[in-house]
């Protein structure tokens, strides 16, 4: 019989960690493993889940623990849902209940042992220093990281594995000859260059920073360049962006596109990405840019020195230096052969190293340890 494992869910966003569960469970071996997904609140996260047809339980919450970062509230908001939850686990048969995000872990956690499942905690972000964790930990069976950088900020009472994140390259074919038709439909020059960036505009991604190094390569570039900025305004950013590229004299060069899916056809036409984010647990924009065998420069910081052997598959500078990060885009930009080198590196070891397959393998594999070999 295969071991039911619950992934709750809340709804309103799908980002990183959304997508690589979502693979897991569209790999994993339905003789070992049952997957039931639980969404909390309708949105985009259940638009995606349909799209790529995976079934879902919508149990309507509001109140979870860790939207406030107070210890009465989330104590308040675990016990509120504490007996309807645990429900759900018993109800359902649950083994284990695997949360991947902060408020499903503290809402789920006292559930999943009330209603006498495993634990796993899975852990994309890098932690910030709470005596929350301390607590977490005590609740938790196993726990899960997607690198070395987040198991450092793990409380040492918990046992940790490390399992990368997997990626999807069923659409990583060669997209690279849409560039033309990226630049007619932005309307760019049909020589420039294009330099992206990827992620949401929060003060972690450093949107800035890489408007900053824009600026620059710009500035000492012999040749027309575009920067593709691609992403939600989630944090607030993108409005002082503006502003600062318009201060900068760039705003005619900048080009916000909000979010674009799927990424890969984005990725592929761009002659290089810009990663400046800072803290990243893990740094997926690297492994989608590298599968699409485009050069990447990434700042030295969270989990991309995990990702990227510099100046073999990409290139290292330091965070919140845009000099450095404009002097390793030009050479990059102004050098096709190392370019190339990068860029072919990159996707071999991208498309060796996060098949889904494997990683949902090794993940099955914990979970029979966890119900003592199910």
């Amino acid at each position: 019989m295969p071991i039911r494992v619950c992934f709750p869910f809340v709804g309103d966003s799908v980002g990183g960690s959304h997508i690589a569960t979502a693979l897991l469970i569209k790999n994993f071996d339905p003789n070992f493993v049952e997957p039931v997904v639980v969404v909390h609140q309708p949105g985009p996260l259940c638009e995606y889940l349909d799209h790529i047809e995976i079934p879902y339980k919508l149990v309507p919450m509001t109140v979870f623990a860790g939207a406030r970062p107070s210890i009465p509230h989330i104590a308040f908001s675990q016990v509120r849902a504490l007996r309807r939850l645990a429900g759900i686990v018993r109800n359902n048969g649950i083994n284990i209940v695997h949360t991947n995000d902060l408020r499903m872990h503290l809402t789920w956690a006292p559930a999943a042992r009330a209603g006498r499942a495993k634990f796993l905690w899975h852990q994309h972000v890098l932690l910030s220093p709470s005596r929350m964790w301390n607590l977490l930990a005590m609740i938790a069976n196993r726990s899960i990281c997607v690198s070395e950088a987040v198991r450092r900020t793990m409380p040492k009472s918990v046992e940790v594995d490390i399992f990368l994140n997997p990626l999807d390259f069923s659409a990583s074919a060669d997209l690279r000859d849409r560039k033309p038709e990226l630049v007619q439909d932005l309307a760019l020059d049909p020589n420039c260059r294009l330099v992206g960036y990827v992620g949401n505009m929060t003060q972690q991604k450093r949107p800035n920073m890489f408007i900053r190094a824009a600026e620059k390569i710009a500035r000492d570039s012999a040749q027309p360049i575009a920067f593709l900025m691609i992403g939600d305004d989630r944090g607030g950013q993108r409005a002082a962006s503006e502003q600062l590229a318009k201060d900068l004299g760039i705003a005619d060069q900048i080009h916000f596109l909000g979010h674009r899916s799927p990424i890969e056809q984005w990725l592929a036409p761009m002659d290089l990405v810009l990663a400046p984010g800072v803290g990243d647990g893990f740094g997926r924009t690297l492994i989608e840019a590298m599968a699409a065998s485009t050069p990447v420069v990434a700042v030295n910081s969270g989990g991309h020195p995990e990702i990227i052997d510099d100046r073999k598959t990409g290139i290292l500078v330091p965070p919140d230096d845009p000099d450095s990060m404009a002097a390793a885009a030009l050479e990059v930009l102004g050098n096709p052969d190392l370019g190339g080198i990068l860029a072919s590196a990159g996707h071999s070891y991208a498309t060796a190293t996060f098949l889904p397959a494997p990683i949902a393998a090794q993940v099955s594999a914990l979970y029979r340890q966890m119900v003592g070999g199910h």
